[in-house]
């Protein structure tokens, strides 16, 4: 198995590369549901992966999408809206609802990360019955967050997550840095931390078109970039996947 971390700014390949995924995946996305028209497989998107086991066959297409940010939900009346424990209370039952089909899928990913940890900060202000968010309801979503992915990485199946960058300032050497775009001042720093492989993927225009790739080593703004499964990758690859399972 793997774990993936893919970064970078919109149209950069993030969600395209994932075409490039072998076997059968499961995308949980909690981005706009149109990003995923970018994938350049066949894709089945569903509500509800807890309710798709009993009819769906997940053999019929590479990918099934479960499009969270589809669930309806009502528009609040309120100046502010309203926190919703909702989407991520569906997303922990559809992986809850993994363990007997384990077998029948390869590769399990989180689109996108900035908007899946405010659904985790949202999840836990919501359970706890406030409607404003207060300072000890990171620490809790930080650890509700590392807790989903180790489960996650416990199912023995890939793991990808993608995400945007962000820059923010090093407080200790008092120079701007890039990290992943997520909440928290711990936060940006740890979640790298976790995958075994962390690239950026960039679009490289060409006189032929677009070359999309991944930057696979530090360049002294991303520092937490590489590689756990191969030493001597090139700067830059193609976006493929398939490194990864034959690395």
């Amino acid at each position: 198995m793997f774990t993936a971390l893919i970064l970078g700014e919109s149209h950069t390949g993030k969600t395209r590369s994932l075409g490039t995924l072998t076997g059968k995946s499961i995308l949980f996305n909690f981005d706009m549901p149109d990003n995923v028209t970018s994938l350049r497989v066949p894709y089945q998107e569903i509500l509800r992966l807890k309710e798709f086991w009993p009819i769906g066959d997940l053999l019929t297409v590479p990918m099934v999408v479960v499009q969270y940010t589809a669930m309806r939900r009502d528009i609040s009346l309120g100046a502010t809206p309203d926190p919703s424990a909702t989407k991520l209370r569906a997303f922990i039952e559809d992986v809850n609802s993994l363990q007997p089909h384990l077998a029948e899928v390869d590769n399990l990913i989180v689109e996108t990360l900035q908007p899946f940890a405010e659904e985790v900060l949202d999840f836990i202000v919501s359970s706890n019955g406030r409607r404003d968010t207060q300072i000890q309801d990171y620490k809790v979503a930080r650890a509700k967050i590392f807790a989903i992915f180790h489960s996650l990485m416990a199912t023995g199946k890939n793991i990808i997550v993608t995400g945007h960058l962000q820059s923010e300032k090093d407080e200790i050497l008092g120079r701007s840095r890039i990290v992943p775009m997520v909440w928290g001042k711990d936060l940006p720093g740890s979640i790298p931390k976790m995958f075994g492989e962390v690239f950026q993927s960039v679009a490289i225009p060409s006189e032929k078109g677009v070359n999309y790739q991944w930057l696979t080593k530090p360049d002294g703004f991303l520092n937490f970039l590489g590689s756990r499964k191969a030493d001597k990758l090139p700067k830059f690859i193609d976006q493929d996947f398939g490194y990864m399972t034959r690395a």
